[in-house]
């Protein structure tokens, strides 16, 4: 008798793309709530979408941008400069 083989487990589910809402993206990156909110209103950081509720979500590249703000306020860079670097690199559009 043929020996049979058991059926491969399925793959997991490919993982959802974590979502933060404001707090949990204040928390992380050791700001307040209101600095989340001020990072939106100057274009350093973009929701990525929103709770059914309308609160905002954000993915880990708010997260990373997030850390890349305060690494760069570290090393002396003003928020303009940081808003007018993100511009150039990320948000440049082309003609």
């Amino acid at each position: 008798m043929a020996e049979r083989s058991s059926p491969s487990p399925a793959a997991p589910p490919p993982a959802a793309p974590p979502r933060y809402r404001v707090g949990e993206l204040a928390r992380l990156g050791r700001v307040s709530r209101q600095t989340i909110h001020n990072y939106v209103v100057l274009g350093l950081l973009v929701p990525a979408g929103c709770t059914p509720g309308g609160h905002r979500l954000f993915d880990e590249m708010a997260r990373r941008r997030l850390e890349l703000v305060a690494r760069l306020l570290r090393r002396g860079y003003t928020l303009r400069d940081i808003r007018e670097l993100f511009r150039e690199r990320w948000d440049a559009r082309p003609s």
